[in-house]
């Protein structure tokens, strides 16, 4: 019996730790970001600095979650010009189990909201996972709200600590896979074990979906939780 035990005791040991990286904010959490966007725009290159606040307004018993967004402060650098962005009214995300946009509301509930959403949502993977692992998620083209076909690919690289809070350090492509000038990126993101949010996230974007342009251009996006 003692060495079933111990032959027990072995083979877990032996098992490589897995993470839960799913969302388990509260109702009523609030979350704080600044988020840096630089691109070239009409030849010159401009930068965006935003401050935003982030709360949990709905936590559903099926795992979706829905998130209200307010733009604190924002300036946007052009030219050697500096100017404070206009307010913008709170808005709403509405996320299903694991991550998946499921509806905005808001001045950016449109097609460029809904493929800027996608392309920057996190999907946690639906079970705990090991280092290493990866798991790819197939968004769908949806002709009511303009988004278009993608897939998006993660992968567990570490586990890193940000100021004291222990992260998965998780990399993250996105394409998507129709349309004239698809949009896609590559990003690191670190995501809070305890919260399962964002910490930081360093994102290069192609062809970013930017209804403000002409043609398509190219954004390097830094977030950071306050």
């Amino acid at each position: 019996m003692s060495a079933l035990l111990a032959l027990m005791m072995c083979a877990s040991l032996g098992q490589p730790t897995t993470y839960d990286l799913s969302p388990k904010l509260k109702v009523g959490d609030e979350l704080r970001f600044t988020a840096k966007a630089e691109m070239t725009f009409a030849g010159e290159k401009a930068t965006l600095t935003t401050r935003l606040k982030v709360k949990a307004a709905e936590v559903g018993e099926d795992g979706s979650l829905t998130l209200e967004t307010t733009q604190a402060e924002g300036k946007a650098t052009m030219g050697g010009r500096t100017s404070n962005l206009p307010p913008q009214k709170p808005s709403r995300t509405r996320y299903g189990r694991g991550g998946a946009v499921e509806g905005l509301q808001g001045e950016n509930a449109d097609a460029i909201g809904y493929r800027q959403a996608n392309l920057n949502a996190f999907r946690a993977p639906e079970k705990p996972v090991t280092i290493g692992e990866r798991w790819t998620t197939a968004i769908a083209e949806d002709k009511r709200t303009g988004q278009v076909k993608a897939e998006a690919t993660f992968e567990l690289l570490a586990l890193e600590n940000i100021r004291s809070q222990e992260c998965a350090k998780v990399k993250a492509t996105y394409r998507e896979l129709e349309g004239a000038a698809p949009a896609g990126s590559e990003a690191i993101l670190w995501i809070s074990l305890k919260d399962g949010w964002t910490m930081r996230e360093e994102r290069t974007i192609r062809n970013a979906p930017l209804g403000s342009s002409p043609t398509p251009v190219d954004v390097t996006r830094t977030v950071e939780r306050e």
